[in-house]
This record gives structure tokens, C-alpha cells and sequence, in this order.
């Protein structure tokens, strides 16, 4: 399995350009209803190739800017596991780090979905030609195979890798055990407060499963 290092995102929503670095053990997105995370935990799915985002959210919800296309990358870790296998050395990958890039191309429907899997840290000039400027791409299920391959199972693309959690007292939360095998205990706004985590009280915390290299 790997692990998000940074995300970089382009014509997502109404965001300008940004990159976000995320190589920490445990990173968690927090701020008030409506500031961006579950806008950002989405563009993470794209990438993960998850079947859904959040919940009454569309595609089209994010592709803002007619007849421009958005593009999201993440540098994602590529490290020898105990026994020498890499995520991504069936596409001859060796290096220690990888690049993950997406772009989405509205087309009047549901947009077009192309996927770029490369060595190193690759940027935005680079990955956006071979995504829009070449046919040197992967199509959505060429790319699930590859993901499948690094460690990105069936049970995490149905979840989409990313679960929001929300509630209003102290307790255990548990998400789905079955299929993430997580829980903890416990998880509230209360808690978020206590420690500074969290500027909202009765705002959703919301946490990235992937970016906790859990499963």
C-alpha cells in the first residue's frame, strides 16, 4: 500500500491552484460547514478512482469552468515492502516516490476520466501534457488494475478510501467494520474543541482512511 505525500490540485471547484503536503502520520482536514473539505476528500477519491464522492455530490458539482478541463496529482509513496515489491513496479516504477494524475474533461455528460501513473515527483506542465496532449494515458479501468495492484482493494474503492465521520457526544464511532476495520473511540466534536482540532462545534470531523495507511 501507498501513501499520500502531496496533493496538487487544478480548476477543482471554484479553487485556484494549490498544493497540499500531507506526508504526516495522521493528517485531519478541520474547519467550519463549507470551507473545503469535503471538497478536498473528494478530489482524493478521483484519484483513488473511488466509485462515488460524498453524498449528494456530482462530478459536475467540481468542473466549474466550461469546456476546461481539471487536473489533480499526488506524489504517493513507492517504497520496497519486506519482501522488495514496490506498488507500482508493474509499470516500472522504481524510484521511492510516484505520481498519481487525473484529469477530468467536462464533455456535456459525465466528464472523460483520464489517469497517468509516473516515476518521481512529476509536475503540473509534464503530467498535463501526457493527460490532455497525448493518448499516452490510462482509461478508468486500466487504472483500477493498477491501483488494485499497489493495494487499493474492492472493499476501499466501494468506501471510496475516505469516510466522513460526524456526531455530537462522546463515544465510540464505528464506520463499516466490516470492510475498514476501524474504530475509535472516541471521536467528537467535544474532543476536537478540547485540543484545538476543531473551530466548530457541531461541524462533521471528517478523516482520511488513505492518508492513514490503515488496511
Amino acid at each position: 500500500m501507498f501513501r499520500f505525500i502531496e496533493l496538487e490540485i487544478h480548476g477543482w471547484d471554484f479553487w485556484p491552484s494549490l498544493s497540499v503536503p500531507l506526508n504526516a502520520g495522521v493528517v485531519i482536514l478541520s474547519g467550519r460547514n463549507g470551507s473545503g473539505k469535503t471538497t478536498m476528500l473528494d478530489a482524493i477519491r478521483q484519484l483513488l478512482h473511488a466509485p462515488q464522492l460524498s453524498h449528494r455530490r456530482r462530478i459536475s458539482h467540481y468542473l466549474r469552468h466550461p469546456n476546461q478541463p481539471a487536473l489533480l496529482r499526488a506524489v504517493v509513496s513507492n517504497a520496497a515492502d519486506s519482501k522488495g515489491r514496490r506498488p507500482f513496479e508493474r509499470q516500472q516504477i522504481l524510484s521511492d516516490e510516484a505520481t498519481l494524475a487525473c484529469a477530468l474533461l467536462p464533455n456535456g455528460g459525465s466528464p472523460e476520466k483520464r489517469f497517468v501513473v509516473l516515476a518521481g515527483r512529476v509536475g503540473v506542465q509534464e503530467f498535463q501534457g501526457r493527460l490532455l496532449e497525448s493518448r499516452d494515458w490510462l482509461g478508468p479501468e486500466d487504472y483500477r488494475r493498477v491501483l488494485e495492484y499497489a493495494g487499493v482493494s474492492r472493499a476501499r474503492d466501494r468506501d471510496g478510501a475516505v469516510a466522513d465521520i460526524s456526531g455530537e457526544a462522546e463515544g465510540t464511532v464505528e464506520i463499516d467494520p466490516k470492510n475498514l476495520q476501524v474504530h475509535f473511540k472516541p471521536i467528537s466534536p467535544k474532543f476536537a474543541n478540547k485540543y484545538g482540532y476543531h473551530g466548530e462545534p457541531r461541524c462533521a470531523n471528517e478523516i482520511s482512511f488513505s492518508l492513514y495507511g490503515i488496511g
